[in-house]
């Protein structure tokens, strides 16, 4: 037994009061005999032997009033065997509504026998149980969130909801949706807890390598004050051991944001998830509902990957939703598809900076780029299909410039920026503007590093040293290294049997100093000697590409080369990209769809994978309408609508893409189970109910103050009883003797 209000039990020595009360009453008197009551007094001995009991029998009550009072302020607590065979069950089932439960086999779905377990333990769940249940996708979703009594009513409403829960295309974090649902909050002190995870089997989604998380399960339920039970129920462990399964594991556009009217590469990753191997099937690919073409897909051995590509150009601007599908049926359809989203744009606004004239030469750095896109040496484009419209300023004129309304800034070999621009420049970029900034020698290491570099807190991720090479030396230079094909911004220029990187001569340059705690800066270009010509920088929400090199032929010779075409318009279209909303978004990624200023939003809506239409938040901010989605993690389609108050409406989709390793259908098994129940004292029961009580747990107990507070009561009530019946014993009066005479 233990109290909870211990301190109250210095109290108990009162309850010797009454004994000593008692004792006092029978304390010695003088003795007189007297012949002529010696009659009296042997009639009246049987009397008082009663009248000696009753006085015990009161001393007795009220010894145990005083006691009952004093445990009853200390609040005592006793097991709760003592008092019942089995007390209340505060029962919480952790569904798994992961994509890998909705595989399909010859008996139905994997997840339609999750739902009858569930079924079958809330069945047996009595009076004084309460039962929720908590959906492990993703995130941890309540679909109960406080604990439901069971009864005919409560059990009916729980039915219809379960009838309503599908699996979703997310990963299920096993480990947070336990620890989830030990620390919620208990609906009495006088309940046993019993988790029951019902779960299809897989591997994933378990982290079996997070020791300490696991550990640290085991301690909740050492550490909780009720005794917590957690039981594993699989319904699938031995399904999908030898199924084939191809997965759609990605699908990217070689541009995220494209120009109208002009090709873009879709490729879709297909990968064999299963332990046998898949047969080859079509590929059909869809922009919305629309057909756009059916690619195919050979025979995939276990674990073997490949890519479907097609080229697609899209004929009006906006957000556009291209998926593929492959054409056959599996075990897991869910991961049969996927999808991408692509902004396709009419025009892309550069800021073009120069130190040039008012009239641009053919010879500078701003000629050359000009020329590269495709514009006469006044920005104005020659053809309908230029896409990117520069507008070329001086450097002082800088200041003066809206930078938002711009995707890109170049500044083509200027003078180091004055700090408030430098300033303005690093919120543009944080804001998600892209800014390309070409070294020449117009530039100055020291006022540079002063002010872009700042010790790796500016605009540049690398400090520049002193200039090196000799421009004039047309006989000697350093060659630039084909670079990596895992860059979107030079996948493009590495291959050197169509483009000329390889003939490019750098005869002078500005040095990117690299240090031992800069190892992460992503290297775009380098020379001989893998030293750094281009770097890129991320900065907030956009991006930043320093280069060594002026864009003119005064340094090199890479204007004369084909690659310097390609390398223009594969850098702008990577930097601008950041000033596009981001459409492909992670699990709880923001969705954020902007629309012009001064047009004033009626409503805002959300239709979520789940087929769902729910509010959105539409607020003004940077000049802008924006529409957010906070709530996205849930992988799928997502759409955005907004009604506007002059009737007019816009839509904007997103993809949230889900994690290709849900696909995997490797079963959990002995060695992880075993792992599992070992580390964390999780049970792979058959029976969910099952109980366990721990070695290090203390027994369930409950506070019984109540029970002696009306044991107080009743005492009372009998000492009451007991005092008038004795009193009243005692004053019995008998009539009196006369004298007269009859």
């Amino acid at each position: 037994m233990s109290f909870i209000a211990g301190a109250f039990l210095v109290g108990l020595p009162l309850a010797a009061a009454p004994i000593l009360i008692h004792l006092l009453n029978r304390r010695r008197r003088n003795v007189v005999r007297w012949g002529a009551m010696r009659f009296l007094v042997e009639a009246t001995t049987r009397r008082r032997r009663m009248w000696r009991i009753d006085d015990l029998l009161l001393m007795l009550l009220r010894v145990l009033a005083v006691a009952a009072f004093v445990f009853a302020l200390a609040q005592p607590l006793v097991s709760f065997g003592l008092l019942s065979s089995r007390g209340a069950r505060d029962v919480i089932i952790v569904l798994d509504a992961s994509m890998s439960a909705s595989r399909v086999g010859d008996d139905g779905s994997v997840f339609d026998r999750e739902l009858d377990a569930a079924r079958e333990l809330i069945g047996r769940l009595g009076e004084g149980d309460t039962v929720r249940v908590l959906l492990a996708s993703g995130a941890p979703q309540w679909l109960t969130p406080v604990a439901v009594p069971v009864n005919e009513d409560s059990m009916r409403e729980l039915a219809a909801r379960l009838e309503t829960v599908k699996p979703t295309a997310a990963s299920a974090d096993m480990l947070r949706c336990v620890q989830e649902a030990m620390e919620a909050e208990s609906s009495s002190r006088t309940t046993t807890r019993v988790v029951v995870v019902v779960t299809d089997g897989r591997a994933w989604g378990w982290r079996t390598e997070a020791a300490e998380g696991w550990k640290r399960i085991r301690q909740i339920a050492e550490e909780s004050t009720q005794p917590t039970t957690v039981n594993v129920v699989d319904v699938g462990a031995t399904d999908g051991a030898a199924a084939a399964n191809l997965s759609v594991e990605s699908v990217v556009a070689s541009r995220t944001l494209a120009a109208r009217d002009q090709p873009v590469v879709l490729t879709a990753t297909v990968r064999n998830r299963g332990a046998a191997a898949a047969d080859g099937c079509l590929v059909a690919w869809f922009e919305g509902d629309m057909p756009l073409g059916v690619g195919s897909l050979s025979r995939l051995a276990p674990g073997q990957s490949t890519t479907v590509s097609i080229e697609h150009v899209f004929a009006t601007e906006g957000a556009r939703e291209v998926s593929c599908r492959l054409e056959r049926e599996d075990e897991l359809p869910m991961d049969n598809a996927g999808r991408v989203v692509v902004e396709v744009v009419g025009e892309a606004p550069v800021l073009v900076v120069t130190s040039g004239g008012d009239s641009v030469q053919l010879d500078d750095d701003t000629a050359y780029a000009l020329a590269a896109l495709g514009c006469d040496s006044t920005g104005q484009p020659r053809s309908a299909q230029v896409v990117f419209r520069p507008h070329v300023v001086r450097v002082e004129a800088l200041a003066s410039e809206r930078l938002s309304d711009y995707y890109c800034l170049i500044l083509a070999n200027v003078p180091t920026p004055s700090e408030a621009s430098a300033a303005a420049l690093t919120q543009y970029v944080q804001e998600g503007g892209g800014l390309w900034i070409a070294l020449g020698d117009c530039a100055d290491a020291a006022t540079f590093n002063a002010r872009c570099f700042i010790r790796g807190a500016g605009l540049s991720p690398l400090a520049i040293g002193d200039a090196a090479g000799d421009a004039e030396d047309w006989d000697r230079g350093l060659s630039i290294l084909p670079p990596a094909a895992n860059h979107r911004a030079t996948a493009l220029m590495g291959d050197t049997e169509r483009l000329d990187i390889d003939r490019v001569r750098v005869r002078r340059r500005w040095p990117l100093m690299r240090t031992e705690g800069d190892k992460g800066v992503s290297v775009l270009l380098a020379v001989d000697g893998g030293l750094p010509l281009a770097v890129e920088n991320r900065l907030g929400r956009g991006r930043v590409i320093v280069q060594g090199l002026p864009l003119g032929a005064r340094w090199s010779n890479l204007p004369a080369c084909h690659v310097f075409v390609a390398m223009l318009h594969e850098w702008l279209w990577y930097l601008c990209e950041a000033a596009t909303p981001e459409r492909n978004l992670h699990p709880g990624d923001t969705a954020v769809a902007r629309f012009p200023a001064g047009r004033a939003v009626d409503e805002a809506t959300v239709t979520t994978p789940d087929g769902q239409t729910l509010p959105a938040q539409a607020m003004a901010a940077d000049g802008a309408t924006r529409v957010a989605f906070a709530d996205t993690l849930t992988p799928g389609g997502y759409r955005i609508a907004v009604t506007f108050e002059d009737g007019t409406a816009a839509s904007v989709p997103f993809v949230v893409m889900r994690d290709a390793e849900e696909s995997d259908l490797e079963p959990l098994g002995p060695e992880r189970t075993q792992l599992l129940a070992e580390v964390s004292g999780l049970r792979f029961e058959a029976d969910g109910l099952a109980e366990a009580q721990s070695a290090n747990q203390a027994p369930q107990t409950q506070p019984i103050w109540w029970h002696l507070l009306v044991g107080l009561l009743g005492v009372m009530a009998a000492e009451l009883v007991l005092a008038w019946r004795a009193t009243a014993g005692r004053m019995v009066t008998s009539p009196g003797v006369s004298m007269k005479a009859r």
